[in-house]
């Protein structure tokens, strides 16, 4: 459907759409396997079949034909499950993390293109700073102190520097793994929610599924059951297999027929009792996580939430103290102080803008309309 639009409205290859972020995410390697799958569930009632064929040229001529059936366990063949049940939720996720981390690499491109022009006016001011507090620091005016702090603050911002651009190449590189044709331009086009916007579609979104982790872990959960159930099932067998036997020696034919039981009480397999006892430990662990995640949606969009709040009144304080400056000196301290502050709210923005990234995948909403761009002011999609 989204190749079909592309083609009607004639959309160019090289822009950050989201039918062609959603085409990237289809040829994810984590998406495609689950094709691989395969279903559990046969009513075969054996594990497996085995011919045996042997022939003796003496005087008699013997040859002997065999075939052996081993059995599968009533819990083994009771507990099978099929590709829709096994690959459904490993369809819907695979799909939502390939999504999520497209997104976030894009996101991440261009908050850190909005950091490295702050990072750049920082450093700038702070050289500036640098430079007044050593005439002030010669004049008997600054301390050492504060001297060995502009110094220190001067080469923390050109350090952040550095890495912003080391981050932004290695964005690149990956964003261009994926998509081959977007530029540096199509990177930097993204209409970004605003803080306040991510607050007002969390208030209205309304938490009526588990989270994500939580479902693929009683999917696990599951599987390890099903592994248990198995485990436990072979060491309690009795009936292991069955063989039948025909052999010809001259004129004298033979059939025979053998039956294999096992006596379970009569023996001690500490290395499968082991495997049984790491298994029961896992679903331990696996329910715990479950217990844990009971309510990490909730707990999200009241983390983002708070988060919001926290950004509003720093950027309601940062006004007041900018207003403060009278000398030269306190004037580029608070021009400073302000870069400063916009940079912290950059970074504050990037965090709540993540992490509602995560509440997309966690809620499901991104896997359930993966053709819509939550993280543009407007929402817009391809359908």
């Amino acid at each position: 459907m989204s190749l079909l639009l592309l083609l009607i409205f004639g959309l160019p290859s090289y822009a950050v759409k989201p039918e062609l972020v959603l085409k990237t995410a289809w040829q994810d390697g984590t998406y495609l396997s689950h094709g691989k799958l395969q279903a559990t569930d046969s009513k075969n009632p054996f594990r497996n079949v085995e011919a045996t064929f042997g022939y003796e040229n003496n005087k008699k001529s013997e040859s002997e034909l065999g075939i052996k059936f081993n059995f599968k366990s009533w819990p083994e063949w009771q507990s099978g499950r099929s590709v829709s049940g096994q690959g459904g939720v490993m369809r819907e996720t695979s799909l939502a993390w390939a999504l999520r981390d497209r997104y976030r690499a894009l996101l991440a491109f261009q908050l850190n293109e909005q950091r490295n022009k702050f990072l750049t006016d920082v450093s700038e001011l702070s050289k500036k700073y640098f430079k007044a507090q050593a005439v002030s620091l010669k004049a008997g005016r600054a301390t050492p102190k504060s001297f060995m702090g502009a110094r220190g603050d001067l080469f923390k911002y050109q350090r952040s520097t550095q890495i912003v651009n080391q981050e932004q190449a290695l964005l690149k590189k990956r964003l261009h793994a994926w998509e081959p044709q977007w530029t540096q331009e199509s990177f930097l086009a993204l209409s970004l929610p605003t803080v306040e916007e991510i607050a007002e579609r969390l208030r209205k979104t309304e938490i009526e599924h588990p989270s994500m982790s939580k479902r693929v872990a009683e999917e696990e959960l599951i599987e390890l059951d099903q592994e248990l159930r198995i485990v436990q099932g072979r060491d309690r067998q009795w009936v292991k297999s069955m063989e039948l036997t025909y052999s010809e020696a001259k004129e004298e034919k033979e059939y025979k027929a053998e039956l294999t039981l096992q006596i379970p009480f009569l023996g001690s397999d500490d290395l499968q009792r082991q495997k049984q006892n790491e298994l029961i430990l896992k679903k331990a662990l696996k329910q715990r996580d479950i217990e844990s995640n009971r309510d990490q949606l909730m707990v999200m969009k009241l983390q983002i939430l708070n988060l919001v709040d926290i950004y509003k009144n720093m950027a309601d304080s940062n006004v007041k103290i900018v207003k403060n400056a009278q000398d030269p000196l306190g004037s580029l301290e608070a021009r400073l102080y302000e870069k400063q502050e916009g940079l912290e709210l950059l970074n504050q923005q990037q965090e709540i803008t993540m992490l509602y990234l995560d509440f997309l995948v966690e809620s499901g909403l991104l896997s359930k309309h993966p053709e819509v761009n939550y993280l543009s002011k407007d929402q817009s999609g391809i359908l």
